[in-house]
């Protein structure tokens, strides 16, 4: 008898004035991305690495969380482009700035980013922000920059 009563007052709580629209017959299709990406100049964060590293250190780790992870929208396709400094051979450096891309897109990835939604760059030296003389300058350019792809 009492798990009756409790039964009715627990179905009278859950019942609503306006009838539950029912669901769509077909749900939509996920949007599909369009190569090539076309993508804003402005970085949302942008990563230092140390010379010839490719590990993301714990600064650069919660600057990404920090700039990329809690402004990201679900869907919001990510561009990410390696860079180097102009130390060492051209090939080496090519080769390094797509590594240092793909350690910050498994970063990313390991936050929940699903891949499709992640597209990687290595520029080599290619696109240095300065002379590349000093200590700084060097490590101003070994970067990655993560950019939201806009259509």
């Amino acid at each position: 008898m009492r798990k009756e009563i409790f039964l009715g007052i627990l179905l009278s709580s859950c019942m609503t004035e306006k009838p539950i629209d029912p669901l769509p017959e077909k749900t939509p299709e996920p949007e599909v991305l369009e190569e090539p990406y076309s993508y804003e100049s402005s970085s949302v964060a942008v990563v230092n690495f140390d010379f010839d590293k490719i590990i993301l250190s714990k600064v650069e780790k919660q600057k990404i969380m920090d700039q990329v992870w809690k402004l990201r929208k679900p869907s919001t396709p990510i561009k990410i482009i390696g860079y180097t400094d102009s130390q060492g051979s051209e090939a080496y450096n090519q080769k390094l700035s797509e590594n240092r891309a793909k350690s910050v897109a498994a970063f990313l990835i390991g936050l929940g980013i699903h891949t499709k939604w992640i597209e990687m760059e290595g520029r080599g030296e290619t696109s240095l922000l300065n002379n590349d003389q000093t200590l700084g300058e060097h490590f101003a350019n070994r970067r990655v920059e993560i950019i939201y792809v806009v259509k």
